[in-house]
């Protein structure tokens, strides 16, 4: 009897151009057989959604993701952190790809699928519409009012009911910061020199450009600080602009600088800051604490800044106006700063003007 003699080169080139064969009419399954990673695949069926997770060799799992019947989430004081904050919205989203959440948030057009428009005494949200389902990220925007500044977050529900009736607390708490107040920079007792009058009422420096020739110099020393206890400011910066009709003459204005006498340090440029004017705002950081994506000044932030003003006689006309302001928000002109969510204006600008006259 013969035996059959088996060439395993012969073999092995069969089996190679057998693969290469399978993998250009099906290369999905030669990529899932030698794949360690799962795929998964979700599909919404009304209220539920099926998960479908494909593992190597082609194992299956589903699970389907139901809706909480009620979802509570806290809103508390950054400042004061066992109280909470009441009377405050917050609206749940659903993320939008493509979208950043403060887009999502902000949009006049957005759709919440839940929400509550004011907090309880505790701060406590709920929201029971029972739309909002397990194990799936959602938007949770804190729509703060005049009093409070807006929060964006992103949670997860981590517990899916399966199909039983579940009421869910996040764990974790939102705190957000009441908005605060600017001192008045320009208090009676700041020292000053070089200006032919002053108002402390309407926070007024005046210029008389008569009988002045050549370069002129003044300096007041202004006061930067929030003032309200337990209250913040988002973001604050430094102003300094031209109102609508009143632009000072190009080189009218040959220098100003602002440097510290006495307090904290806000990381205000040792420089000469004319390429302020009318331009970007000058943040106010330094010692200001930096938490959450932004600078937050409260009472613990005070110092007095000597602003120096110089400027040419020659060029400078009388009428016109430059404006210094205090704000929050980060605002590039008066009142310009608005909050990630609402959109709105917050805490009152605090200004001095600087006016000529003849």
């Amino acid at each position: 009897m013969k035996g059959v003699e088996v060439n395993l080169g012969t073999l092995l080139i069969i089996a190679i151009l057998a693969g290469i064969a399978l993998y250009m009419y099906s290369p999905e399954t030669i990529e899932q057989f030698f794949s360690q990673s799962a795929t998964t695949t979700t599909v919404y069926q009304g209220e539920g959604a099926t998960t479908t997770t494909t593992t190597t060799g082609g194992a299956t799992t589903t699970e389907e993701l139901y809706p909480i019947d009620t979802v509570n989430l806290y809103v508390m004081d950054a400042l004061n952190p066992k109280s909470g904050v009441s009377g405050v919205e917050v609206e749940v989203l659903e993320p939008v790809p493509g979208k950043t959440d403060e887009e999502v948030a902000s949009d006049p057009m957005r759709a919440p699928i839940d929400e509550d428009t004011a907090t309880d005494a505790n701060g406590k949200a709920t929201f029971s519409s029972g739309t909002i389902l397990a194990k799936t990220p959602y938007i949770y925007s804190v729509r703060g009012d005049s009093t409070v500044y807006d929060y964006i977050t992103r949670l997860t529900v981590p517990i899916n009911p399966a199909g039983k009736a579940l009421t869910y607390t996040f764990p974790q708490k939102i705190y957000v910061y009441r908005v605060g107040s600017f001192a008045d920079p320009f208090p009676s007792s700041a020292s000053n020199s070089g200006w032919d009058s002053t108002s402390h009422s309407t926070n007024t420096l005046t210029l008389n450009v008569t009988g002045k020739s050549g370069p002129q110099y003044a300096y007041i020393d202004i006061t930067i600080e929030e003032n309200a206890t337990g209250k913040a400011l988002k973001n604050p910066v430094i102003e300094m602009y031209y109102p609508s009709g009143y632009d000072m003459p190009t080189g009218a204005i040959t220098s100003i600088y602002l440097t510290k006498r006495t307090g904290s340090s806000f990381g205000i440029p040792g420089g000469n800051l004319i390429s302020y004017v009318d331009s970007a705002p000058i943040p106010l950081t330094g010692e200001v604490t930096y938490k959450d994506g932004a600078y937050w000044m409260t009472v613990a932030n005070s110092g007095v800044y000597r602003l120096k003003f110089s400027w040419d006689a020659d060029t400078m006309v009388a009428g016109d106006k430059l404006m210094i302001c205090l704000d929050d928000l980060g605002g590039s002109e008066l009142g310009d700063g608005r909050d990630v969510a609402t959109k709105s204006k917050k805490a009152s600008p605090e200004c001095i003007t600087i006016q000529t006259v003849s």
